[in-house]
């Protein structure tokens, strides 16, 4: 079987030329070839599909992230508020930081979330005005 034969294609007549000019006569002058196509091109196709239908099931199952205790060993700054399902820093809300962490919280549960808060200005900001308070008081 020839790639002609094995994709539906419209196949010009012996001995035609084209002109761009003559644009209908060459439709015209054009054949449709029915081809069958291979069970086995068929299978190929579906499995394609069938593959694409099971991704989009997975991508719906997903697990709905959730607070790790464990986070509040990593990141003593970080406060849990069960009832509320938030996440606040201790530094940022003392010092009075107008973002998410500080004031309304955070349900972002990624760690990634965490580790970028911690090295936002307003966060760097507060652990520095933490630090010296605690300088100013043992002095």
């Amino acid at each position: 079987m020839s790639i002609e034969q094995y994709f539906k294609t419209k196949m010009p007549k012996e001995d035609v030329e084209f002109d761009n000019n003559e644009s209908s006569e060459v439709d015209s002058d054009l054949e449709e070839a029915d081809i069958e196509v291979p069970n086995n091109y068929r299978r190929a196709t579906q499995k394609k599909l069938n593959l694409k239908k099971k991704k989009v099931q997975l991508l719906s199952k997903r697990k709905t992230r959730v607070f790790q205790n464990e986070w509040l060993n990593i990141y003593k700054w970080l406060i849990y508020d069960g009832s509320r399902n938030l996440m606040f820093c201790s530094l940022c809300q003392s010092h009075k930081k107008q973002n998410k962490f500080g004031k309304e919280g955070s349900k972002n549960f990624k760690s990634s979330a965490l580790s970028e808060h911690s090295t936002t200005k307003d966060h760097t900001d507060a652990t520095n005005r933490e630090i010296a308070k605690v300088e100013l008081i043992k002095v």
